[in-house]
Protein backbone atom coordinates (compact mmCIF):
# COMPACT_ATOMS: atom_id res chain seq x y z
CA UNK A 1 0.00 0.00 0.00
CA UNK A 2 2.55 2.17 0.60
CA UNK A 3 4.27 1.85 -2.80
CA UNK A 4 0.52 2.65 -4.43
CA UNK A 5 0.32 5.74 -2.57
CA UNK A 6 3.70 6.95 -3.37
CA UNK A 7 2.89 6.54 -7.32
CA UNK A 8 -0.19 8.72 -6.64
CA UNK A 9 1.50 11.54 -4.71
CA UNK A 10 4.09 11.61 -7.31
CA UNK A 11 1.32 11.87 -10.56
CA UNK A 12 -0.69 14.74 -8.42
CA UNK A 13 2.24 16.16 -7.99
CA UNK A 14 3.32 16.14 -11.26
CA UNK A 15 0.37 17.42 -12.89
CA UNK A 16 0.45 20.38 -11.44
CA UNK A 17 3.01 21.43 -14.10
CA UNK A 18 0.95 20.79 -16.56
CA UNK A 19 -0.86 23.19 -18.25
CA UNK A 20 -3.11 20.62 -20.61
CA UNK A 21 -3.44 16.84 -20.50
CA UNK A 22 -4.45 15.45 -24.23
CA UNK A 23 -6.68 12.40 -23.33
CA UNK A 24 -5.92 9.21 -26.07
CA UNK A 25 -3.40 8.68 -28.39
CA UNK A 26 -4.76 8.27 -31.94
CA UNK A 27 -4.44 9.89 -35.14
CA UNK A 28 -5.96 13.31 -33.17
CA UNK A 29 -4.22 13.27 -30.15
CA UNK A 30 -0.90 12.82 -31.65
CA UNK A 31 -1.35 16.21 -33.64
CA UNK A 32 -2.92 17.40 -30.83
CA UNK A 33 0.36 16.97 -28.84
CA UNK A 34 2.70 17.81 -31.91
CA UNK A 35 0.36 21.45 -31.70
CA UNK A 36 1.03 22.20 -28.16
CA UNK A 37 4.44 21.31 -28.46
CA UNK A 38 5.10 23.67 -31.18
CA UNK A 39 3.10 26.47 -29.28
CA UNK A 40 5.70 25.52 -26.02
CA UNK A 41 2.78 24.72 -23.69
CA UNK A 42 3.51 22.39 -20.59
CA UNK A 43 1.51 19.11 -21.33
CA UNK A 44 1.26 15.42 -21.10
CA UNK A 45 -0.87 12.70 -22.87
CA UNK A 46 -2.78 9.79 -21.13
CA UNK A 47 -4.50 6.92 -22.53
CA UNK A 48 -6.61 4.25 -21.21
CA UNK A 49 -4.75 1.77 -23.44
CA UNK A 50 -0.92 -0.15 -22.80
CA UNK A 51 0.27 0.94 -26.66
CA UNK A 52 -2.06 3.06 -27.93
CA UNK A 53 -1.64 2.96 -31.98
CA UNK A 54 0.33 6.59 -32.20
CA UNK A 55 2.64 5.50 -29.21
CA UNK A 56 5.75 5.02 -31.25
CA UNK A 57 5.45 7.75 -33.43
CA UNK A 58 4.72 10.02 -30.62
CA UNK A 59 7.74 8.53 -28.21
CA UNK A 60 10.21 9.52 -31.65
CA UNK A 61 8.72 12.87 -32.12
CA UNK A 62 8.29 14.07 -28.77
CA UNK A 63 10.57 11.82 -26.51
CA UNK A 64 10.15 14.11 -23.54
CA UNK A 65 6.72 14.90 -22.80
CA UNK A 66 5.39 12.56 -20.21
CA UNK A 67 2.78 9.63 -21.22
CA UNK A 68 0.25 8.28 -18.90
CA UNK A 69 -1.07 4.97 -20.44
CA UNK A 70 -2.93 2.10 -19.20
CA UNK A 71 -5.51 3.93 -17.39
CA UNK A 72 -7.33 7.36 -16.76
CA UNK A 73 -5.46 8.77 -13.53
CA UNK A 74 -8.14 11.15 -11.71
CA UNK A 75 -5.89 12.90 -9.88
CA UNK A 76 -3.77 13.47 -13.39
CA UNK A 77 -7.05 14.82 -15.00
CA UNK A 78 -8.39 16.69 -12.06
CA UNK A 79 -5.02 18.49 -11.85
CA UNK A 80 -4.25 20.42 -15.05
CA UNK A 81 -6.19 23.20 -16.40
CA UNK A 82 -7.22 22.10 -19.85
CA UNK A 83 -8.54 18.02 -21.05
CA UNK A 84 -8.03 18.01 -24.89
CA UNK A 85 -10.00 15.40 -25.35
CA UNK A 86 -9.97 12.72 -28.26
CA UNK A 87 -13.18 12.28 -30.12
CA UNK A 88 -12.68 8.53 -29.31
CA UNK A 89 -13.00 9.13 -25.62
CA UNK A 90 -16.47 9.78 -24.48
CA UNK A 91 -17.17 12.68 -21.97
CA UNK A 92 -19.10 10.05 -19.74
CA UNK A 93 -15.99 8.73 -19.21
CA UNK A 94 -15.85 8.53 -15.45
CA UNK A 95 -12.61 9.89 -14.98
CA UNK A 96 -13.35 12.76 -17.31
CA UNK A 97 -16.84 13.57 -15.92
CA UNK A 98 -15.02 14.38 -12.60
CA UNK A 99 -12.77 16.63 -13.89
CA UNK A 100 -15.44 18.62 -15.38
CA UNK A 101 -17.00 18.55 -12.36
CA UNK A 102 -14.09 19.76 -10.85
CA UNK A 103 -13.33 22.82 -13.04
CA UNK A 104 -11.22 21.68 -15.37
CA UNK A 105 -11.59 22.67 -19.29
CA UNK A 106 -12.77 19.78 -21.33
CA UNK A 107 -12.52 20.42 -24.94
CA UNK A 108 -11.48 18.77 -28.52
CA UNK A 109 -9.02 19.49 -31.43
CA UNK A 110 -11.69 21.27 -33.44
CA UNK A 111 -12.55 23.67 -30.05
CA UNK A 112 -8.54 24.65 -30.60
CA UNK A 113 -8.31 24.56 -34.28
CA UNK A 114 -11.64 27.41 -33.96
CA UNK A 115 -10.07 29.42 -31.42
CA UNK A 116 -6.85 29.67 -33.54
CA UNK A 117 -8.49 30.45 -36.96
CA UNK A 118 -9.78 33.91 -38.49
CA UNK A 119 -10.23 32.48 -42.10
CA UNK A 120 -13.88 31.14 -42.78
CA UNK A 121 -15.18 27.28 -42.41
CA UNK A 122 -17.26 25.25 -44.31
CA UNK A 123 -19.10 22.18 -41.85
CA UNK A 124 -19.50 19.02 -42.98
CA UNK A 125 -21.09 16.29 -40.88
CA UNK A 126 -23.82 13.14 -41.26
CA UNK A 127 -24.17 9.67 -40.93
CA UNK A 128 -23.04 8.97 -44.59
CA UNK A 129 -21.56 11.08 -47.37
CA UNK A 130 -19.69 13.73 -45.66
CA UNK A 131 -16.37 12.69 -47.35
CA UNK A 132 -17.91 12.77 -50.40
CA UNK A 133 -19.66 16.16 -49.78
CA UNK A 134 -16.16 17.23 -48.35
CA UNK A 135 -14.32 16.37 -51.29
CA UNK A 136 -16.98 17.86 -53.72
CA UNK A 137 -16.62 21.58 -51.84
CA UNK A 138 -13.02 21.46 -51.94
CA UNK A 139 -12.82 20.70 -55.40
CA UNK A 140 -15.54 23.50 -55.81
CA UNK A 141 -13.57 25.97 -54.41
CA UNK A 142 -10.39 25.01 -56.11
CA UNK A 143 -12.28 25.22 -59.68
CA UNK A 144 -12.92 28.72 -58.52
CA UNK A 145 -9.14 29.81 -57.62
CA UNK A 146 -9.91 29.85 -54.02
CA UNK A 147 -6.99 28.55 -51.64
CA UNK A 148 -8.69 25.93 -49.53
CA UNK A 149 -7.67 23.21 -47.05
CA UNK A 150 -9.87 20.33 -46.65
CA UNK A 151 -9.48 17.97 -43.34
CA UNK A 152 -11.09 16.82 -39.99
CA UNK A 153 -12.28 13.76 -39.16
CA UNK A 154 -11.17 12.84 -43.20
CA UNK A 155 -7.50 12.69 -44.21
CA UNK A 156 -5.50 15.37 -42.44
CA UNK A 157 -6.18 16.35 -38.45
CA UNK A 158 -7.40 19.59 -38.35
CA UNK A 159 -4.79 20.95 -36.38
CA UNK A 160 -2.24 19.88 -38.78
CA UNK A 161 -4.39 22.05 -40.93
CA UNK A 162 -2.57 25.30 -39.70
CA UNK A 163 0.19 26.71 -40.82
CA UNK A 164 1.58 30.46 -41.19
CA UNK A 165 -0.74 31.56 -44.06
CA UNK A 166 -4.31 30.59 -43.54
CA UNK A 167 -6.25 29.84 -46.96
CA UNK A 168 -9.03 31.04 -48.33
CA UNK A 169 -11.33 28.61 -46.65
CA UNK A 170 -11.29 25.69 -44.59
CA UNK A 171 -13.52 22.81 -45.67
CA UNK A 172 -14.11 20.34 -42.60
CA UNK A 173 -15.41 17.26 -42.61
CA UNK A 174 -16.81 16.33 -38.38
CA UNK A 175 -18.07 13.36 -36.34
CA UNK A 176 -20.17 13.97 -33.91
CA UNK A 177 -17.56 13.00 -31.51
CA UNK A 178 -16.04 15.61 -32.68
CA UNK A 179 -18.93 18.13 -32.15
CA UNK A 180 -19.35 17.12 -28.72
CA UNK A 181 -16.67 19.12 -27.52
CA UNK A 182 -17.14 21.74 -29.92
CA UNK A 183 -18.49 25.69 -28.31
CA UNK A 184 -16.54 28.44 -30.87
CA UNK A 185 -17.30 26.97 -34.23
CA UNK A 186 -19.32 29.82 -36.35
CA UNK A 187 -19.08 27.85 -40.07
CA UNK A 188 -19.87 30.27 -43.05
CA UNK A 189 -22.10 27.19 -44.05
CA UNK A 190 -22.75 23.73 -42.28
CA UNK A 191 -24.74 20.97 -43.25
CA UNK A 192 -25.97 17.51 -41.66
CA UNK A 193 -26.25 15.07 -44.44
CA UNK A 194 -28.55 12.86 -42.89
CA UNK A 195 -29.22 11.06 -39.41
CA UNK A 196 -29.14 7.12 -38.44
CA UNK A 197 -28.76 4.86 -36.31
CA UNK A 198 -24.79 4.82 -35.77
CA UNK A 199 -22.07 4.78 -32.74
CA UNK A 200 -25.50 3.48 -30.41
CA UNK A 201 -22.22 2.25 -28.28
CA UNK A 202 -22.04 5.52 -27.41
CA UNK A 203 -25.26 7.25 -27.10
CA UNK A 204 -28.01 6.29 -25.24
CA UNK A 205 -30.27 6.77 -28.21
CA UNK A 206 -30.69 8.21 -31.50
CA UNK A 207 -32.19 11.90 -29.96
CA UNK A 208 -28.64 12.09 -27.98
CA UNK A 209 -27.16 11.44 -31.28
CA UNK A 210 -29.15 13.62 -33.48
CA UNK A 211 -28.35 16.48 -30.61
CA UNK A 212 -24.79 16.45 -30.84
CA UNK A 213 -24.80 16.23 -35.17
CA UNK A 214 -26.89 19.52 -34.15
CA UNK A 215 -24.17 21.46 -32.89
CA UNK A 216 -22.76 22.08 -36.21
CA UNK A 217 -25.77 24.65 -36.50
CA UNK A 218 -24.26 27.21 -34.08
CA UNK A 219 -22.95 30.16 -35.31
CA UNK A 220 -24.60 32.81 -37.36
CA UNK A 221 -23.35 31.02 -40.69
CA UNK A 222 -25.86 29.65 -43.51
CA UNK A 223 -27.18 26.57 -42.70
CA UNK A 224 -28.24 23.82 -45.61
CA UNK A 225 -31.06 21.36 -44.83
CA UNK A 226 -31.79 17.87 -46.53
CA UNK A 227 -35.72 18.42 -46.51
CA UNK A 228 -35.58 14.23 -47.01
CA UNK A 229 -34.63 13.19 -43.76
CA UNK A 230 -36.72 13.87 -41.38
CA UNK A 231 -34.44 14.17 -38.22
CA UNK A 232 -32.29 16.92 -40.11
CA UNK A 233 -35.81 18.41 -41.36
CA UNK A 234 -37.14 18.84 -37.59
CA UNK A 235 -33.24 20.44 -36.82
CA UNK A 236 -34.29 24.63 -35.51
CA UNK A 237 -33.58 27.04 -38.07
CA UNK A 238 -33.23 29.88 -35.53
CA UNK A 239 -34.01 32.82 -37.94
CA UNK A 240 -31.04 31.83 -40.13
CA UNK A 241 -30.68 31.54 -43.54
CA UNK A 242 -31.56 28.46 -44.86
CA UNK A 243 -31.04 26.54 -47.79
CA UNK A 244 -33.02 23.33 -48.19
CA UNK A 245 -32.74 20.25 -50.68
CA UNK A 246 -34.57 17.44 -51.83
CA UNK A 247 -35.08 14.83 -54.02
CA UNK A 248 -38.26 15.46 -55.27
CA UNK A 249 -39.41 19.39 -57.20
CA UNK A 250 -37.68 21.92 -54.50
CA UNK A 251 -39.35 25.46 -53.36
CA UNK A 252 -37.83 28.40 -54.68
CA UNK A 253 -34.71 29.31 -54.23
CA UNK A 254 -33.73 25.55 -52.90
CA UNK A 255 -32.16 22.78 -54.22
CA UNK A 256 -33.89 19.63 -55.75
CA UNK A 257 -34.59 17.25 -58.97
CA UNK A 258 -37.21 17.61 -62.00
CA UNK A 259 -38.22 15.48 -64.63
CA UNK A 260 -38.00 17.18 -68.34
CA UNK A 261 -39.03 15.19 -70.75
CA UNK A 262 -38.50 11.79 -69.08
CA UNK A 263 -35.20 12.96 -68.15
CA UNK A 264 -34.06 14.01 -64.64
CA UNK A 265 -32.18 16.93 -63.95
CA UNK A 266 -31.00 18.62 -60.87
CA UNK A 267 -32.12 22.08 -60.46
CA UNK A 268 -32.11 24.76 -58.35
CA UNK A 269 -35.68 27.00 -58.02
CA UNK A 270 -36.20 26.58 -61.89
CA UNK A 271 -33.19 26.87 -63.30
CA UNK A 272 -32.14 23.48 -64.76
CA UNK A 273 -28.53 22.78 -63.37
CA UNK A 274 -26.85 19.54 -64.53
CA UNK A 275 -28.99 16.06 -66.04
CA UNK A 276 -28.80 13.45 -63.36
CA UNK A 277 -27.35 11.23 -66.02
CA UNK A 278 -24.23 13.45 -66.19
CA UNK A 279 -22.94 12.56 -63.13
CA UNK A 280 -20.41 9.90 -62.48
CA UNK A 281 -21.23 9.15 -58.95
CA UNK A 282 -24.48 7.22 -59.11
CA UNK A 283 -26.99 6.35 -56.72
CA UNK A 284 -29.74 8.84 -54.59
CA UNK A 285 -27.75 9.33 -51.66
CA UNK A 286 -25.03 11.29 -54.54
CA UNK A 287 -27.79 13.09 -55.91
CA UNK A 288 -28.31 14.44 -52.15
CA UNK A 289 -24.30 15.12 -51.75
CA UNK A 290 -24.32 16.92 -55.08
CA UNK A 291 -27.03 18.98 -54.42
CA UNK A 292 -25.89 19.60 -50.26
CA UNK A 293 -22.13 20.18 -51.26
CA UNK A 294 -23.47 22.83 -53.89
CA UNK A 295 -25.75 25.12 -51.80
CA UNK A 296 -22.35 24.91 -49.49
CA UNK A 297 -19.94 26.34 -52.41
CA UNK A 298 -22.55 28.79 -53.63
CA UNK A 299 -21.77 30.57 -49.90
CA UNK A 300 -18.38 31.13 -51.28
CA UNK A 301 -19.56 32.75 -54.24
CA UNK A 302 -17.88 29.89 -56.43
CA UNK A 303 -19.32 30.71 -59.83
CA UNK A 304 -22.04 27.94 -61.31
CA UNK A 305 -19.68 27.28 -64.20
CA UNK A 306 -16.29 25.90 -61.83
CA UNK A 307 -19.18 23.62 -59.65
CA UNK A 308 -20.65 22.22 -62.74
CA UNK A 309 -17.18 21.38 -64.16
CA UNK A 310 -16.65 19.70 -61.09
CA UNK A 311 -19.73 17.82 -61.26
CA UNK A 312 -18.83 16.02 -64.61
CA UNK A 313 -15.53 14.91 -63.91
CA UNK A 314 -15.99 13.74 -60.06
CA UNK A 315 -15.20 9.98 -59.95
CA UNK A 316 -16.06 9.90 -56.71
CA UNK A 317 -13.89 8.63 -54.02
CA UNK A 318 -11.18 5.80 -53.50
CA UNK A 319 -12.78 2.46 -52.35
CA UNK A 320 -16.20 3.27 -52.58
CA UNK A 321 -18.50 3.24 -55.65
CA UNK A 322 -16.70 4.65 -58.18
CA UNK A 323 -16.87 5.33 -62.04
CA UNK A 324 -14.50 4.18 -64.52
CA UNK A 325 -14.45 5.47 -68.13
Amino acid sequence: MECAEAIVVEVIETSKQFNTVVVGLGKTGFACARYLAAQGTSFAVTDNRDEPPMLGKMQAALPDVPLFLGGFDESLLMSTDHLLLSPGVSLQEDAIVKAIDSGVEVYGDIELFCRNITAPVIAITGSNGKSTVTTLVAEMARAADLNVVEGGNLGTPALDLLGDNEPDVYVLELSSFQLETVSSLNAIASVVLNVSPDHMDRYEGLTEYKTAKERIYNGNGTIVINLDDPAVASMARNQRTCVDFTLFDPLPGDYGVRDYDGERWIVKGEDKLIPVNDLHIKGEHNIANVMAAMALAETLNCPRAAMLSVLRSFPGLQHRCQWIA
